[in-house]
């Protein structure tokens, strides 16, 4: 009997509003593709503003998304398709 595979993800981010506070911490809401329905997982992760005007008010910057990691009771279940560090 062979094991299991483990389900692949992909997480998709997308940026939201801040008030400027001095940092490149940026805002973004995250959601997980190809998830089970019931199944407890989600994603935490780092998101900056890059750029040489990363740490100034701005529209459209650029933001950079890393250290992307399941978790949940479910999340031994699956694999991301997209990392980064």
């Amino acid at each position: 009997m062979s094991g299991l595979t483990p389900r692949p993800l992909t997480a998709n981010y997308s940026g939201g509003t801040k008030v400027y506070d001095g940092t490149v911490t940026a805002v973004v809401t995250g959601s997980l593709s190809n998830r089970v329905a019931g199944d407890s997982v989600s994603a935490t992760q780092t998101a900056e503003f890059t750029g040489s005007e990363a740490r100034n008010v701005g529209s459209n910057k650029p933001v950079a998304v890393s250290s992307i990691a399941l978790t949940g009771a479910d999340a031994a279940n699956y694999t991301l398709n997209n990392t980064s560090d």
